[in-house]
C-alpha cells in the first residue's frame, strides 16, 4: 500500500514539477511556431515576425536552426501542419493566423504581422 501511494504522489509531483512545466511550453510553443509558419506560407497578407520569433525560440531554447531533436521535431511539426493547411481556404487561414498569432492573438501574440 505504501508502494502504491508513493508511486501516486511521485507521479503528481513529475507532472507539475516547474521542469515538467517549462518543458510542456517549450512543446507547446513549438507547435504554435509550426503552425503559424504554416499559416504564413498559406496567407499572403501575414508574415512572421521575426522579432517575436527570435525572443520566443531565446526563451524556450529552442534551436531550429542547427540539427538535433528541437530541430528534427520543428520540421517534422511544419511539414504536417503544411499538409493540413492545404485543404484549408486562404481566408480562412489569414482568419486563423490573425485570431490565433495576431496583435491580439490568443496564442503566441503578436507572432504573425500584417505584410
Amino acid at each position: 500500500m505504501i508502494g502504491a501511494g508513493f508511486a501516486v504522489m511521485a507521479n503528481i509531483w513529475l507532472a507539475t514539477s516547474p521542469t515538467n512545466a517549462w518543458a510542456y511550453g517549450k512543446m507547446n510553443t513549438m507547435v504554435d511556431i509550426a503552425h503559424a509558419l504554416a499559416i504564413e506560407a498559406h496567407c499572403p497578407a501575414l508574415k512572421v515576425d521575426f522579432d517575436v520569433l527570435t525572443a520566443t525560440e531565446h526563451f524556450y531554447h529552442i534551436d531550429v536552426i542547427g540539427s538535433g531533436f528541437d530541430f528534427n521535431v520543428m520540421w517534422s511539426m511544419i511539414s504536417k501542419r503544411n499538409g493540413t493547411m492545404v485543404s484549408t481556404s486562404r481566408d480562412a487561414a489569414c482568419a486563423a493566423g490573425r485570431d490565433l498569432y495576431g496583435p491580439n492573438g490568443a496564442r503566441l501574440r503578436g507572432l504573425l504581422i500584417e505584410n
